[in-house]
């Protein structure tokens, strides 16, 4: 999502079909960032909590922020503010 915001800051803006679907992928970060995962590096004790995998869906989220209040596309705003500060 970095990426995506980079982009559409630097580059090209972001069209509308690839925004339906950052926001799709953005409410799903939302309702599951508190999941235990098997981390970037695969450790072999299962799943947990990662600090890194925590941080990456706080970027995720601030920059989808970010890139519906720059470009004015509809964000559910109350979700993600919520998430983004709970994150925090």
């Amino acid at each position: 999502m970095d990426s995506v915001y980079l982009f559409n800051k630097h580059a090209r803006s972001v069209s509308w079909e690839l925004w339906t679907w950052l926001r799709r992928l953005t409410n799903w970060v939302c309702d599951n960032w508190r999941r235990e995962d098997e981390a970037i590096r695969e450790v072999r004790r299962g799943a947990r909590e990662f600090v890194h995998s925590k941080l990456m869906c706080w970027v995720a989220v601030d920059r989808a922020i970010r890139l519906a209040r720059d470009r004015s596309f509809p964000a559910d705003w109350l979700k993600w503010t919520g998430v983004r500060y709970e994150t925090y």
